[in-house]
């Protein structure tokens, strides 16, 4: 029996062999785990090319477009400002023209003062009016005046006084209107920026007075009216534009002068001191103004 069962297992190895060698998987044996051939790889040839994207178009590079002053609103209808002592403008210069066609004794220069007053109350006295020196729009009307004044109306960018900002380059403000100086309380803006920036007419209208050599607290300074009678101050300049005089006509944008520290700002951070007086009257806070027309977004926090 033991014969037997070692013939059997003999005939059985040398299936198993012959059965490897011609390539044969032969059949398992009960019990027996025997692992399935895997599955044939192609070899020599290379994998698919992945997918080709499109190309992606260049992006055109971004273009400057010139930043240009904002346009006026439609005009308000003129009418009657009342005139009394600090009011500047057409409208007071045609009131002299009418009191000196009247035999009084006054000078046409568009500045209502002591002597415009005078002339004022006694034309009143002659009217048998009260002869409180104020024109009014009753007198104005009684001396065939026309209605000249137009209100301040704000422009495209939101501003009623400024239609570009007054400086070019790298510059920076805040609302200092009104702070505290050694003279009194500060009645303009200084912007602050480096020595020899420009300076640009920050609205259309006329020079009407300027100094290339320092005098007073605003050193080298410009006087400009535009057309409603409005007067802009600029000081502490450092040059004024060659060839610039009084009676030449400026157009917002036109560079004027350039920002320094003459007069009482010698020895301190160069910067424009800039002045607003809205019919030739008191000085006003343009801060506003400045803010709206500031494309740069350069105001500061700082009070």
């Amino acid at each position: 029996m033991l014969r037997v069962l070692r013939a059997s297992k003999t005939r059985a190895a040398l299936i198993v062999v012959s059965a490897a060698v011609l390539g044969v998987v032969a059949a398992p044996a009960v019990g027996v785990e025997v692992p399935l051939p895997e599955p044939p790889t192609t070899s020599g040839q290379e994998p698919p090319p992945p997918p080709v994207e499109a190309p992606t178009p260049p992006v055109p590079a971004p273009t400057l477009t010139p930043v240009k002053p904002a346009t006026p609103a439609k005009a308000s209808r003129a009418r009657y400002r009342t005139l009394r002592r600090g009011k500047r403008g057409a409208d007071v210069k045609a009131l002299q023209r009418a009191l000196k066609r009247r035999k009084h004794r006054i000078s046409i220069d568009g500045v209502f003062g002591k002597r415009t007053k005078l002339a004022v109350r006694r034309q009143q006295k002659r009217l048998k009016w009260r002869a409180n020196g104020v024109a009014n729009a009753k007198l104005q009307r009684k001396l065939r005046l026309k209605p000249r004044w137009r209100p301040s109306t704000k422009n495209s960018a939101g501003a009623r006084y400024l239609r570009v900002f007054p400086i070019v380059s790298d510059y920076t403000y805040w609302d200092n209107f009104g702070d505290p100086r050694a003279q009194g309380s500060h009645q303009g803006i200084d912007i602050m920026a480096p020595k020899g920036t420009l300076i640009v007419a920050p609205v259309g209208g006329t020079i009407t007075r300027l100094s290339r050599v320092e005098q007073g607290l605003g050193g080298l300074w410009i006087w400009q009216r535009d057309s409603r009678g409005n007067d802009y101050y600029y000081a502490h300049l450092h040059s004024i534009v060659k060839g610039l005089k009084p009676g030449q006509t400026v157009k917002a944008g036109q560079v004027i002068a350039t920002v320094g520290e003459t007069g009482d700002a010698r020895g301190t951070t160069p910067h424009l001191h800039m002045e607003v007086q809205p019919g030739g009257g008191a000085s006003v806070n343009f801060y506003r103004d400045l803010v709206a027309v500031d494309s740069n977004r350069k105001a500061s926090t700082r009070k």
